[in-house]
């Protein structure tokens, strides 16, 4: 009989911090492993049973999505977040696409995160996040946008 397993992933440069879960939400395994291609399928090889990746959108995501999806034969899903709204998501990343190329704080942001070697695709994809940290703030506390907030946060 298979058992179903879930693993969470949080990639970091180096290292991956890996937990892995049994169906009733057991930690049946914790590992710290090395970032490489090979390190992490030999990882997941070595595990049996239905394989449910998630790992967070973040500066490794497309390298490690683009890592699995050609070894994903049916064991493991690499579609890790189903729960967050697609709509919303867009929404925020075709503003982030926008102010980037638009005069004003938001450019200015993401032109500082280019300067740092952070890849375009990233900037804007930061740039979505802070966006939506900002409305999100903003309506909870009922405030108006402050460019000086933001230029001080980037500091």
């Amino acid at each position: 009989m298979d058992s179903e397993k879930y693993i969470g992933l949080d990639v970091h440069q180096a290292t991956i911090s890996v937990a892995v879960m049994d169906s009733k939400g057991k930690v049946v395994m914790e590992s710290i492993l090395e970032t490489k291609a090979t390190t992490i399928l030999e990882f997941l090889a070595g595990l049996r049973g239905t394989l449910s990746l998630t790992f967070e959108e973040g500066t490794w995501a497309a390298w490690l999505y683009d890592l699995l999806k050609p070894h994903n034969d049916g064991h493991y899903v690499t579609d890790s977040n189903k729960d967050h709204n697609h709509d919303l998501k867009g929404l925020f990343k075709a503003a982030a696409t926008r102010a980037s190329v638009q005069p004003g704080p938001f450019q200015d942001f993401y032109q500082r995160s280019l300067a740092k070697g952070i890849q375009p695709t990233m900037a804007r994809l930061t740039l979505a996040r802070k966006i939506a940290a900002i409305t999100l703030t903003l309506w909870k506390k009922g405030e108006n946008f402050d460019a000086e907030k933001l230029k001080a946060q980037a500091a």
